[in-house]
């Protein structure tokens, strides 16, 4: 497992996907420019098992948290929180940390489900979320 703790963004591809996204974003691209670039670049995780639910689920953070939450990401961050296979996964590889991870989960999705910041507009007139990491 290429995690370093239960934490959603302790993990190479959840940091990465959230740094290029959000660099991307601020350099003036829109989400969804944003999100195709990330989806092919992302393409062999997205199809494997264990690594497609941590790209969903940091791809769906990240654009919660910057007010741009793109309902396709939403839906597939989603997919996997209820198929559990990211648990799953946790349990037989780090038993320890499994509980924390399911927590980290829940509270995933219940932000996921709720609505996102609203979006301010900034001097150069392109919108950005106001709650930041």
């Amino acid at each position: 497992m290429g995690s370093w703790g239960a934490e959603l963004y302790q993990n190479a591809i959840a940091k990465d996907v959230h740094d290029r996204f959000t660099s991307q974003l601020h350099k003036g691209k829109s989400a969804a420019e944003v999100t195709e670039d990330l989806i092919e670049s992302y393409a062999s995780a997205i199809n494997d098992s264990d690594d497609a639910p941590i790209f969903w689920f940091a791809l769906a953070d990240t654009q919660w948290d910057m007010a741009c939450l793109l309902p396709q990401v939403k839906k597939e961050a989603l997919k996997w929180l209820a198929k559990g296979s990211d648990i799953a996964r946790w349990e037989e590889e780090d038993p320890d940390q499994a509980d924390a991870r399911a927590k980290i989960l829940k509270e995933l999705e219940e932000k996921l489900s709720s609505p996102s910041p609203i979006k301010t507009k900034t001097r150069d007139n392109s919108a950005k979320g106001t709650h930041k990491k």
